[in-house]
């Protein structure tokens, strides 16, 4: 009997041992089968509120293990609510996902604190800054830091804006692609701009700005090929997508999600594409995110690919820090502000005040654009552009490789018929004859920027072409020929003219000197390019012995730029044979 108690009392000592080791507390096994006397106490006063439901001791102890205090009965009800949900959401998704989920402290927590948590930057410290920054640091500053390579040796550390967890009220709102950047012209460096973890009054100052932007580019709509190319190619991508309940309890695998919007207006979070992958065959996107390298996988997600999962490729643009924007076209035929060059020049102005630091290294434009389409500049436009650049610091660059040398009849250079006097002249062209020959004309000023170090040019100074260019010049002295552009020039512009109320398929008739341009559009009120139109008369004209090219943004508008001793008989030529063309539509 004495024996058989013994062996009855190892049994029971070994099965409290054997329950005590296999009960430790895990992502997998959250029930404690023996506990302290302080655990003991713990569960009682959590179990008095919310009952011996299911998951109520699983709570209990899984607060007990986090250190979780809730202060009222009913935060204790409610944390224990969001406990039981997090607990059927992930047994849901262990039947039917690939990704794993853990157990963490914010696991009562609901979706919409942990979007909260992030946006007052409670996130992992990536660029070795004082303090930890918030989601918005992916959106407008992670990929102008890991884009400034590119440009210079060192990686610069950008401040973000200022985010409350209202709304974005940064230094400058701008949409989700170029958040504040674009209207400040860039980020102030965290040295200058330090995070105080507060929010407050913006401090943003131009003359801090660490990374410059100038330009930004939309990913087009749910185009995942762009997206997958630009992450490839030019660097990590701002993005955003909808967070929904599952997201948050993501530990590691391939997340998809069949809750989440679809739609541009469902986006709640922004984050960073970084990289792309397969794994166990499916393709996925490699995400930073901004929540810390304790949640997912060291800070990390991968996201599906191919399905714009929760709308991710719907909501991207990527902030390039380049040195050129361009401005609206002052065309006065298809621009947006017809004739009216001030509201034009308003747009530099614009460009420079909110796309800018408001320092600018120069403009560059042509007096009238030539492969554009034979466009005359809207009146006025040249000379207000002018004094905002000169206002900015920059210089005033003409591109005269068409325009200039006579060709426009009633000046020697095309600049001139606007009043303007350009810091920097372009010249080629013309200049030659036909003679490969190019110039730069420019202050003593500015040359002497040269003499501080070494410029090479092959060809520079060849004595035949410049031969060539200095007997041009003669020619067009001696035989008057900027007279002779202006008077024919003229003559031809009235035919052409004429012609217009002849066809209808002609939408304008433009240009100055010999440099004029005819447009062909099919209807003249919605100004439709004519397209093959152009081509088919391009080719009579052609069979009939007149050669003529085509330009302009849609290709619809022909260049007509004959040599400069072109007579008043050779115009009547053309027009007659581009009459005939058209009247055989």
């Amino acid at each position: 009997m004495a024996r058989t108690s013994f062996s009855l009392l190892i049994i029971l000592i070994a099965c409290v041992t054997g329950a005590s080791s296999a009960s430790t507390f895990d992502d997998d096994n959250p029930i404690r089968t023996v506990v302290s006397d302080a655990l003991r106490e713990f569960e009682t006063s959590i179990l008095s509120v919310v009952g011996h439901s299911r998951h109520a001791l699983s709570f209990a102890r899984f607060a007990h293990r986090y250190g979780k205090r809730y202060e009222t009965t009913e935060e204790t009800k409610l944390r224990f609510a969001i406990f039981s949900e997090n607990l059927k959401l992930i047994r849901s998704h262990k039947q039917k996902r690939p990704f794993l989920h853990s157990w963490r402290q914010s696991k009562t927590g609901g979706c919409q604190e942990l979007s909260a948590r992030s946006k007052i930057k409670a996130i992992v410290d990536l660029a070795g800054l004082s303090a930890p920054q918030g989601l918005w640091r992916q959106l407008t500053s992670r990929h102008l830091e890991r884009g400034s390579p590119y440009l210079s040796s060192s990686l610069w550390t950008v401040r973000e804006p200022l985010i409350t967890l209202a709304a974005v009220v940064a230094c400058h709102p701008k949409p989700l692609s170029t958040s504040s950047t674009m209207g400040a012209g860039g980020l102030d460096t965290e040295e200058a701009y330090p995070y105080t973890g507060k929010n407050g009054e913006c401090k943003f100052s131009s003359e801090n700005i660490g990374v410059q932007v100038l330009d930004s580019v939309n990913i087009t709509l749910g185009a995942e090929d762009e997206l997958k190319h630009a992450v490839a190619f030019v660097r990590p991508v701002s993005v955003a997508f909808e967070v929904v309940n599952g997201f948050r309890l993501y530990k590691e695998g391939v997340y998809t999600s069949d809750t989440c919007g679809r739609t541009p207006m469902d986006v709640n979070h922004a984050v960073l594409a970084v990289g792309y992958g397969v794994e166990n065959g499916v393709p996925y996107w490699l995400i930073k995110n901004s929540w810390g390298a304790d949640w997912g996988d060291s800070g990390y997600f991968k996201m599906e690919m191919g399905k714009n999962m929760c709308d991710l490729a719907s909501s991207c643009g990527q902030i390039f820090l380049s040195g050129v924007h361009h401005a609206l076209n002052p065309d006065p035929y298809r621009g947006v502000f017809s004739s009216d060059g001030e509201m034009y020049a308003k747009d530099v102005e614009d460009l420079i005040a909110f796309g800018t630091s408001g320092h600018v290294a120069g403009f560059v434009s042509e007096a009238i654009q030539g492969v554009g389409g034979i466009i005359e500049l809207a009146p006025g436009y040249l000379p207000a552009v002018y004094s905002s650049i000169k206002k900015a610091g920059g210089l005033c660059i003409a591109d005269e490789v068409q325009s200039g040398f006579a060709r426009t009849g009633s000046h020697f250079w095309g600049f001139e018929a606007h009043g303007v006097v350009p810091d920097i002249v372009t010249m080629a062209k013309g200049v030659g004859n036909g003679i490969p020959l190019g110039a730069v004309v420019t202050t003593p000023e500015i040359a002497k920027v040269l003499t501080r170090r070494s410029y090479f040019n092959t060809f520079g100074g060849n004595p035949v072409c410049t031969a060539a260019g200095l007997a041009v010049l003669n020619v067009i002295e001696k035989e008057k020929l900027q007279e002779n552009a202006h008077a024919v020039g003229s003559y031809l512009k009235e035919r052409l003219t004429a012609l217009k109320d002849k066809h209808e398929i002609i939408g304008d008739v433009r240009g100055r000197g010999l440099m004029l341009g005819v447009e062909l559009v099919t209807d003249r009120q919605l100004k439709t390019p004519a397209k093959v139109e152009t081509l088919h008369v391009m080719e009579q004209m052609k069979d009939m012995g007149v050669l003529i090219g085509k330009g302009g943004f849609y290709g619809n508008a022909f260049r007509i730029t004959p040599p400069l001793c072109f007579t008043k008989e050779d115009a009547d030529f053309l027009v007659d044979v581009m009459d005939y063309a058209m009247s055989k539509m």
